[in-house]
């Protein structure tokens, strides 16, 4: 039916993203990394001609996401157009969990913490998304809330031979309740 549409509304954003959606669907699901391929290749062609016509368009750059992180594992892409949706405006909280998932997938729990919140906080009618963040918080114990910082370790002072036991347990434990756990654990390692 899409197929169709996408011919006689050659200018709707909404077929080319139903259209783009439903092969990207299809790529998630085939076996066959040849038709996984095609699936990716043709889904991406109709999203971005959807972008094409409507720029602003969140959910468009959501489904590019989960085509770049399902089908074609590409992580750093996916993240750029999970972003994208995001700036847009996106209310739908897939966005915030493909990039949950993805640094989830890297090890990197406090992003990922962080962003199975957004997720809920984006929607918290989606049991999905809740069921994702409450599995994710007792996996890890993790509940992060605000965006965690860069890694900005003073090496110089985690190396200073005058600083003691006390220095270091006191400032890992406030960036530990500022959500800084990186440093937290560096420092408290350090300790």
């Amino acid at each position: 039916l899409f197929e169709h549409d996408v011919k006689v509304s050659v200018n709707s954003c909404q077929t080319h993203l139903h259209l783009g959606t439903l092969l990207i669907e299809d790529g998630i699901k085939q076996e066959n990394p040849e038709r996984r391929r095609k699936s990716f290749e043709r889904g991406l062609k109709e999203l971005q001609r959807a972008i094409q016509i409507h720029p602003h368009l969140p959910l468009a750059y959501c489904e590019i996401g989960n085509a770049y992180s399902l089908i074609a594992f590409n992580s750093d892409s996916a993240v750029y157009y999970y972003n994208r949706a995001i700036m847009e405006g996106t209310t739908e909280p897939a966005a915030y969990i493909g990039l949950a998932n993805i640094y989830a997938g890297q090890k990197k729990n406090e992003l990922a913490s962080y962003y199975y919140n957004e997720a809920v906080k984006a929607n918290p009618y989606y049991t999905y998304g809740v069921k994702l963040r409450d599995d994710f918080k007792k996996q890890t114990g993790l509940d992060v809330r605000t965006f965690p910082s860069e890694v900005n370790l003073n090496s110089a002072e985690l190396n200073d031979p005058t600083k003691n036991f006390s220095f270091y347990y006191d400032k890992g434990t406030a960036y530990g309740k500022s959500g800084d756990y990186r440093n937290a654990a560096a420092y408290l390692e350090k300790a």
